[in-house]
């Protein structure tokens, strides 16, 4: 098939066509209103409803709030001017052949009529047909280049249709940022937070679980293509029942209604595939789409304060102050004192991403932990011990997903690559030290390779 350019062009098309259908193989409803869409929320509904239940809402979505509405934000000329300055230059232009310079550097007068047609689109509900047309360019990772999975899709969309879905992702940050609509066990693509906070973070309940002598078990998350897997219906109920506003929804509806994409590959174009799932990879919007989608998991790892308490801190604080979950996008570790704490978490993230249509590697997930309480009750200082080592695993064997056991990593030896760092329970920082020289050491070879020649 390689050297059928023909075949290649077929199996990327029907590949991504696929990929691009609703999980549930029904056509989108694009209801989200309390009486039509479907809400069969797994911590209301089915087999793990009885886990620490609770009900999705915030304040902005409480009755009696009141009719909220974005439009007065993106009337808002400073928004506006503020994506359109934005705009970097020397990226490659969508369909309509527009670069982000020409863009830029029109006169005042056409900016503001551009700005008017958005306040128009947004207060009529309607996107331009054209403008829902993108290019899908792919952009190998790692691997083999024969493997369609290790190659990253791009979507190059059309200029004006960037600084349209770039206002209103500024627009809907301040309204998720204003009312707290965004749990802050989530630090990703938000202001004032990265992933060295994030990191600090997990580091700290390491940290207080060895100076407080408490047993510390984590649950490392590994999803499959999670932005490219978003149903967009569950999307929309979600944001109406986190309290966005409703105009702001529909708008997020008509984007992703009729959306089309075109394979770009370097020989060819496959024919256009419907976007009915996952969100415009490299659109500025897209990011919080997924934040939005994946909070309901967060609130409910939340949900039942089975997360890890620092020993630090005063048991009355323990309800205000639980590591549950840390996470930056789509990159998630679960946190715990005990195995069977961690095992109902590990429940209801399955049970999450069964409702969602999402999908996980289970081969690549992986739950380690680190027995400093044991150690102490039995009044040794030796948590490293093959004794320590194979307690803390068979306690360990009863975290599933999907009925299968996880991968164990031992807390001082193996460690798990989170946002870039590879971690062990100990600060055993050997590894990810021998990584970094090993990468140094290619990449210096590689310049002196250039050089050369």
């Amino acid at each position: 098939m390689l050297n059928d350019p023909d075949a290649v062009l077929k199996y990327v098309h029907s590949s991504f066509q696929e990929q691009a259908k609703p999980a549930s193989g029904s056509a989108k409803t694009r209801a989200f209103k309390p009486n039509d869409g479907n809400r069969k929320y797994p911590w209301k509904h089915g087999a793990y409803s009885s886990i620490d239940p609770f009900t999705l809402e915030t304040a902005a979505g409480k009755p009696g709030f009141g009719s909220i509405s974005l439009l007065g934000h993106v009337r808002d000329p400073c928004i506006f001017q503020e994506k359109m300055r934005h705009l970097e230059n020397g990226k490659a232009p969508g369909p309509d052949g527009i670069p982000n310079e020409l863009l830029k550097r029109l006169p005042e007068g056409v900016h503001q009529v551009i700005h008017k047609l958005f306040i128009s689109m947004w207060m009529t509900g309607t996107t331009a047909k054209a403008w829902k047309e993108c290019q899908t360019v792919l952009l190998h990772k790692k691997g083999s280049e024969h493997e369609l999975g290790n190659w990253r899709p791009i979507a190059l969309a059309n200029t004006l249709y960037k600084v349209l879905t770039g206002v209103i992702a500024k627009c809907l940050y301040k309204y998720a940022e204003h009312f707290n609509i965004l749990s802050s066990a989530q630090e990703g693509f938000r202001k004032q937070k990265n992933t060295i906070r994030q990191l600090q973070n997990v580091m700290n309940i390491m940290s207080d679980a060895k100076t407080s002598q408490q047993d510390l078990y984590l649950l490392y998350v590994n999803f499959i293509s999670a932005f490219n897997t978003i149903d967009h219906d569950k999307l929309l109920c979600i944001m109406h029942d986190l309290g966005f506003p409703e105009d702001a929804i529909e708008v997020i509806t008509e984007l992703y209604t009729d959306a089309i994409t075109k394979i770009r590959l370097y020989f060819a174009e496959t024919g256009p595939i419907k976007i009915e799932r996952g969100t415009i990879q490299g659109d500025t919007l897209s990011p919080l789409l997924f934040l939005t989608f994946i909070e309901p998991l967060l609130r409910w790892l939340q949900s039942g304060g089975r997360g890890y308490k620092d020993g630090c801190l005063s048991k009355s604080l323990h309800a205000d102050h639980t590591t549950s979950a840390s996470a930056y996008a789509d990159d998630m570790l679960a946190a715990a004192l005990s195995a069977t704490d961690l095992a109902r978490q590990a429940e209801k993230v399955e049970a999450f991403v069964n409702c969602s249509g999402m999908a996980m590697n289970v081969k690549k997930c992986a739950v380690t932990g680190i027995l400093w309480g044991q150690a102490r009750r039995n009044g040794s200082d030796k948590v490293l011990s093959s004794k320590m080592m194979k307690m803390l695993q068979a306690r360990l064997e009863m975290v599933k997903i999907c009925n299968t056991p996880i991968p164990f990593l031992h807390p001082h030896t193996e460690p798990y690559r989170y946002l870039g760092v590879d971690i062990t329970q100990t600060f055993n920082w050997a590894p990810h030290l021998d990584r970094v020289l090993k990468e140094a050491s290619i990449a210096a070879w590689h310049t002196q390779c250039l050089w050369v020649s």
